[in-house]
């Protein structure tokens, strides 16, 4: 679906928002037009997308395509989903409590996967993964899971003893 697009500097920025993965020609409009004129390959613009979305997937997001008028190139940036969701999501669970500390664990995610969602995070988070990762766990705690069928305190102390490398 589109959602605008401005001028600035000979620069076009297009917003659309797209099933994470399954970007396709028709998001675009009638902008697509926009990319022919300047002969860039929509196709490979959509190919880049999902690549670049394919972990959000299940998930809509925001994308913005800048093109560049004067050297003819395309970059794009992907507004992601709040973590705590993209936690959820590999969990396989609906939504965290609060109390899961004192009642159980609610879910597991693997710590693969949070540290996959932490070197996506860099353009959000921090670009030092590590910080990422421990901040991922706390938020992994406060919603309810587990890592690794660890508690996550215990996962952010072994990664401070140099035990975990991330």
């Amino acid at each position: 679906m589109f959602l605008g697009g401005s001028v600035k500097e000979n620069v076009e920025e297009i917003k659309i928002n797209v099933e994470a993965g399954k970007a396709s020609i028709a998001a675009f409009g009638n902008k697509a037009n926009e990319f022919k004129a300047l002969n860039i390959d929509v196709n490979e613009v959509v190919k880049k997308i999902n690549e670049e979305t394919k972990l959000y997937e299940g998930f809509n997001v925001d994308v913005t395509v800048f093109l560049d008028k004067e050297k003819k190139d395309f970059s794009i940036k992907i507004d992601q989903p709040p973590i705590s969701e993209l936690l959820k999501k590999r969990a396989k669970i609906e939504k965290g409590h609060g109390k899961a500390w004192s009642e159980g664990a609610i879910g597991d995610i693997k710590l693969e996967e949070i540290i996959k969602i932490a070197k996506y995070s860099q353009e959000t988070l921090s670009t030092d993964v590590k910080k990422n990762v421990k901040q991922l766990l706390g938020t992994a705690l406060s919603i309810g899971l587990t890592v690794n069928g660890e508690n996550p305190k215990k996962i952010i102390k072994l990664i401070d003893e140099g035990k975990i490398t991330v």
